[in-house]
Parts: C-alpha cells; structure tokens; sequence
C-alpha cells in the first residue's frame, strides 16, 4: 500500500467516525469505545510513521555503539525492511480496535474501567511520543536538505565568481589586443598617407 492510499484509507475511516458519533450514537459502553479509538489512533499514528522511511534507509552500526544499541538499530533495520507489512498489519489492527473491538461482548466484560484508563493513556501518550519524534525527523531531514541547497548555491555562486573573473579577464585582454590592433592600423594609415603623398 502506498503512502498516499494509507493518507486516503485514514481519511475515510476518520470520515465513517464522524457519521458514527453523528447518526449512530447510542453506544452503550463509551469508556472501551474511547479505549479503542486512542488504541486505533496509536496504529494510525505507527502507519504515519513508518511511512517516512524508505526501504534502502538503513541506520548505521558504528563501532563505538554498545552492544544493546547495536541490537536495537538491527531491530529497526529490519522493522524498516518489513515496512510494508508493518504498515498493513497496523492498519488492520487499527480497523479491527475501532470497528469491532468496542461491539464484541467478551470484550466488553474484560475490559474494566482500571484497565480502560490505562490503555488510553498509554495509547495517547505514545501517539504524542511517536508525533514529536516524526516532527523532530522531518526537521532534520528540512535542515538537511537546506543545508545542502545552501551549499549547492554557495558551490554555484563560487563558480559563478570565478568564471566571472576568468571572462573579465579575457574581455580585459581582448580590450587590450584590440587597442593595439587599432594603433598599429593607424600607423599603418599614417604610412600609406605618407606614401601616397610622394
């Protein structure tokens, strides 16, 4: 599934919430149903995430790094080579936590109020984390890309200088050449004068 289906697939059950908040409202447990929807914004917010990454993208394993943080970039190496299925496996479970979760009655009777309070809360606070790390990466990636647009001018302006001066210099040395061009034309017609007046 590509980015921008994934963009158009949350839109539209963002959408059927609204028509189920508007038309179909009589829910009889809100508690699982607002444990649920946090849950499937968390799986959404995952797909958003993994979204990003492109699947050459790779971290780099140094040889300073400890061994847990070498084992935890294999990890995420290969949570970004699986991108695709961990995309369409979120997006399932996020369907299934908002559309069936909240209706099934075996469900209902396991989630108490305690165990309700700590999903949400979890959910959102990990929505929120996975939020501001997603805003942190693309701004590293804009003051990257800057930076290089910066340098990439810098490199254009640089040569621009220096071709700049390299052509004033030949028009400073054609100049030259064609002054001397026309004295000596003058001389030669100060001598043909001359000699036409003998």
């Amino acid at each position: 599934m590509t980015r921008g289906l994934t963009h158009i697939v949350v839109a539209y059950i963002g959408l059927a919430i609204v028509f189920i908040g508007i038309f179909y409202s009589d829910l009889q447990v809100p508690g699982i149903f607002i444990s649920c929807a946090t849950l499937s914004a968390l799986f959404f917010t995952i797909v958003d995430f993994f979204s990003l990454f492109d699947n050459k993208m790779n971290l780099e394993i140094e040889k300073k790094d400890s061994f847990s943080d070498r084992i935890t970039k294999k990890m995420i190496n290969k949570l970004i080579e699986k991108r695709r299925d961990v995309i369409q496996i979120c997006l399932l479970f996020a369907i299934f936590s908002i559309i069936f979760i909240p209706y099934i009655p075996n469900i209902n009777s396991f989630l108490t109020e305690d165990s309700n309070n700590k999903i949400t809360l979890v959910s959102l606070g990990l929505v929120i984390f996975i939020i501001s790390f997603r805003q942190i990466k693309t701004e590293a990636e804009y003051e990257k890309e800057l930076k290089r647009n910066i340098e990439e001018l810098t490199s254009i302006t640089a040569e621009y200088k220096e071709w700049s001066k390299s052509g004033m210099a030949a028009l400073e040395e054609s100049q030259d050449k064609n002054e001397k061009l026309l004295e000596h034309i003058k001389e030669l017609n100060k001598k043909l004068e001359k000699y036409q007046s003998r």
